[in-house]
C-alpha cells in the first residue's frame, strides 16, 4: 500500500543511512517518485519464489526474513537502514525468502523504473550504497560461518570422547555403536 506522506517520507529518509550520500535535492527527487509503501505487521513485503525486481530499504520498522523451507524460523531481522530483494534487483531471479513486517514498517521501493527517472549521479550513489551494503552482509557472513565452524570442531571433539567411550563399553548396542560412527563421520565432513 503506497504511503502518501511526502513530508514524512521525506524526514525518513533524510534520517535513513541509505541515503546519507545523497543531497537534499537528490533525496526529494526520489521522494517525488513516491515509491514509498507501509505495512502493517503480520502483511508480506515480500513472497519467497516471486518474481519482483525490486529492492526495498527500510526507512521505519522492523521486518523478519523466513524461508518456506524451516517454518518458525527467522532467519533476520532487519531494522531502519537495511537493504532487501538486492538479489532479486539485481538478477532478475525469483525471490528467495518471505519478508514480513515484524511491526508497521514503511519500506522504499527500488526499481528499474525509479532509477530510470533520476540522475545517474544520484543512481551511482545508490550503487555504492547496494555494494556497502552487500559487503558488509558479506562479511556478517565470514564470521558467522567462522563462529559455525568452530562451534561444529568443539562439538565434534566432544562428541569424539563420547563415541570413544560407548565403543569402549559393553552395554552400548551394537545398533548405537553403528549410528554413532555414522553420525561422528557425518560431523567430521560438515567441518572441513
Amino acid at each position: 500500500m503506497h504511503y502518501s506522506e511526502t513530508s514524512s517520507i521525506l524526514d525518513l529518509v533524510h534520517r535513513n543511512t541509505f541515503f546519507e550520500t545523497c543531497s537534499q535535492d537528490e533525496i526529494e527527487k526520489i521522494v517525488e517518485l513516491d515509491t514509498s509503501l507501509s505495512y502493517h505487521a503480520g502483511e508480506y513485503i515480500a513472497r519467497q519464489g516471486t518474481i519482483d525486481p525490486s529492492a526495498f530499504i527500510l526507512l521505519e520498522g522492523k521486518v523478519v526474513l523466513a524461508k518456506e523451507e524451516i517454518p518458525g524460523i527467522t532467519i533476520a531481522e532487519l531494522e531502519p537502514g537495511a537493504m532487501f530483494g538486492s538479489v532479486p534487483f539485481f538478477t532478475l531471479t525469483p525471490r528467495r525468502t518471505n519478508v514480513v513486517a515484524k511491526t508497521k514498517a514503511i519500506v522504499l521501493r527500488i526499481d528499474r523504473p525509479m532509477i530510470a527517472k533520476i540522475s545517474p549521479e544520484t543512481v551511482n550513489k545508490i550503487n555504492l550504497q547496494f555494494m556497502k551494503l552487500l559487503y558488509e552482509r558479506v562479511h556478517e557472513l565470514n564470521d558467522t560461518i567462522g563462529g559455525l565452524k568452530r562451534d561444529l570442531s568443539e562439538v565434534c571433539v566432544s562428541f569424539k570422547t563420547m563415541r570413544e567411550e560407548m565403543e569402549e563399553s559393553t552395554a552400548t548396542a551394537p545398533s548405537t555403536k553403528v549410528v554413532s560412527s555414522l553420525l561422528f563421520a557425518c560431523l567430521e565432513r560438515m567441518r572441513i
